[in-house]
């Protein structure tokens, strides 16, 4: 199986726009035409560990409020995600050529 390395990017802020300023969702097996994507892992930004790593190892920080954010891993659901306004995603995709 090759891979490659896939970064996707919602490009407009939450209230930039009433209709492009919205949650995109995209079928990673129907994206591409030349390539058929068997499977997909979501890495960290910079793409050097799984988003699932990332998460469990992030420093927590105290703050005023002593409330810190909650970020929660969701897994996959066959190729199907969802990008957030101003939400860049990282994904190491397993490819083959389509026929």
């Amino acid at each position: 199986t090759n891979q490659a390395l896939l970064r996707l990017m919602h490009t407009f802020a939450a209230d930039e726009d009433a209709e492009l300023a919205q949650p995109v969702e995209l079928d990673l097996e129907t994206l591409f035409s030349s390539v058929w994507i068997q499977g997909a892992t979501e890495l960290s930004l910079s793409a050097n560990q799984e988003r699932d790593a990332m998460l469990k190892n992030r420093l927590s920080w105290l703050s005023e409020d002593s409330s810190t954010p909650k970020h929660k891993s969701v897994p996959m659901q066959n190729l199907n995600i969802t990008i957030n306004p101003m939400e860049i995603k990282t994904y190491l995709v397993d490819i083959r050529p389509s026929l």
